[in-house]
């Protein structure tokens, strides 16, 4: 967990196989006038441990007990790919203030239509990691093939250092429920109105979720969401512009308080 900063509270959820340490860029730029927590999920590096297969669910239900642990009543929630998904259904249980769901997973009709590409290239990234694990110190050194490894989920994969790179690796390595997540059969079906204002921000280059399949099917399940495109990032934007993620978290949670004024 990464905890800083004091002000209005600030959750920060990552993506499946991934870490706390994916927002360790972003944390500094919220924390000066927010006090920020970025948890890690059940069964990831760093978490609290899986006694046995889980899904999404499983996951979620964790998040709110840390939310519980640490006296977070209804926090802003900001999540990434499987955290977007988190903070909307966690939004659905009324432990949100707001929520801006980065690239959310779970938006797919079927589990061939849009999960099915998305888990496969993730299934892909995670053997290659396996086979590549003995080179990963060298192989972490190139900027070229941090770009490389990295081009389903960032755009900019080379501005991680090597180090970075290595702990990202090294996250989806030691995730203990990957393969459990990348057969979910679960999905984020809600058409009625989330109980807080929602932000849905959609990456221009996502080739996990592309906005042109996504953000169309999130906008049937989620017609009240304000949807936003950004340019120039990935499926991980933390990775491609920290600056631009914090901006546009703390332009949803502004949002969300002119939403409700307005109410």
């Amino acid at each position: 967990m990464i905890h800083q900063g004091t002000g209005e509270t600030i959750v920060l959820l990552h993506g499946a196989t991934s870490s706390c340490n994916t927002w360790k860029h972003v944390v500094p730029l919220l924390s000066p006038s927010n006090e920020v927590f970025a948890f890690t999920a059940l069964g990831h590096r760093g978490g609290n441990k899986a006694t046995s297969s889980i899904e999404i669910s499983d996951i979620i239900d964790d998040f709110e007990r840390l939310l519980d642990k640490y006296n977070i009543d209804k926090p802003h929630i900001t999540g990434n790919s499987m955290g977007g998904w988190a903070a909307i259904e966690l939004a659905k249980r009324g432990r949100a203030a707001s929520v801006c769901a980065i690239s959310p997973a779970g938006f797919w009709n079927t589990p061939q239509h849009g999960q099915h590409l998305a888990l496969k290239k993730l299934k892909r990234l995670a053997f290659i990691a396996k086979i590549t694990q003995p080179l990963l110190p060298l192989l972490a050194k190139s900027s070229l093939i941090r770009m490389l490894a990295l081009k389903d989920v960032a755009k900019y994969g080379n501005k991680l250092s090597g180090c970075e790179f290595t702990a990202m690796v090294e996250d989806m390595l030691y995730c203990e429920v990957k393969s459990s997540l990348f057969n979910t059969k679960q999905s984020l079906n809600f058409t009625e109105p989330l109980p807080c204002p929602c932000t849905l921000v959609w990456p221009e280059c996502d080739l996990l979720f592309p906005p042109n399949i996504n953000a169309v099917i999130a906008k049937e399940r989620l017609p009240d969401a304000r949807s936003l495109i950004l340019k120039d990032i990935g499926h991980v934007p933390m990775i491609d512009d920290p600056l631009l993620i914090a901006t546009t978290i703390l332009k949803s949670i502004e949002y969300g308080k002119a939403f409700e004024l307005n109410e």
